[in-house]
């Protein structure tokens, strides 16, 4: 996961002029944001609730004074929009663009909130200044179920080499059977991380090699392709 990184790097439009100490508050604001949702990413209901209660002050301020010109007569002024509890008070132009930023390294395992955060975008501007494709279900899926980061931190926990060839095998066959990619997104998200875990098996086949334990003969299942996916990666036997 790359987004903390991002935001340390991340710098504003010279548009919005902060000073240290804000600038410093919005990146604060952003690492507290990433932090709720990463246990809730993967819950596009939860995600959904945040993002309208925490993330679309300019949407919300919007629909306050629509529903006070609806339900009252002429003349009358509309009372200051009360921010919710837990409501960041950044512009949405400023701070949903700032999020889409650093998320995009992990876009796809964000990709409820990302979605949420480029239609509000694109609802606000148009879709002639703010052009966007959304995330499938089937992609937020994959991307969290095979976090290559997750998976390689878990294999350099381990010590042995069957350990680790056990673990990648069981990786291997879930990516084998999950089937819900379709073509395209199987060459966007699929494909990329089936070249990572073959990178990962090449080092722990040289790892085993270098330790001098038997080598074992990795072997190249024939797998049928679906309408969905292409091959899969090798399995280490």
């Amino acid at each position: 996961m790359k987004v903390f990184e991002n935001i340390d790097k991340y710098d504003l439009f010279p548009t919005y002029q902060l000073s240290e100490e804000e600038d410093e508050k919005f990146a604060a604001d952003l690492k507290q944001i990433v932090t709720d949702l990463i246990p809730i990413r993967h819950l596009g209901r939860k995600t959904r609730q945040y993002f309208s209660s925490h993330l679309c002050l300019d949407h919300n301020i919007a629909e306050h004074k629509a529903l006070h010109t609806k339900y009252t007569s002429g003349g009358q002024s509309c009372p200051e929009y009360q921010p919710k509890p837990g409501e960041y008070k950044w512009s949405s132009d400023m701070l949903q663009p700032a999020l889409i930023a650093v998320l995009d390294d992990d876009k796809y395992s964000f990709g409820y909130i990302v979605n949420l955060l480029n239609f509000d975008l694109a609802d606000r501007r148009g879709p002639n200044r703010w052009s966007w494709r959304e995330i499938s279900e089937s992609m937020i899926e994959f991307s969290l179920k095979f976090d290559y980061d997750e998976i390689k931190a878990k294999v350099d926990s381990m010590t042995s080499y069957k350990e680790k060839r056990d673990y990648l095998n069981k990786i291997n066959l879930a990516c084998e059977t999950f089937g819900k990619l379709n073509q395209d997104e199987y060459d966007e998200l699929g494909r990329a991380f089936e070249y990572k875990l073959d990178k990962l098996i090449d080092a722990i086949e040289k790892e085993q090699e270098i330790w001098g334990e038997e080598k074992p003969k990795v072997t190249h299942p024939e797998v049928s392709i679906s309408n969905n996916r292409k091959p899969p990666v090798r399995h280490v036997l």
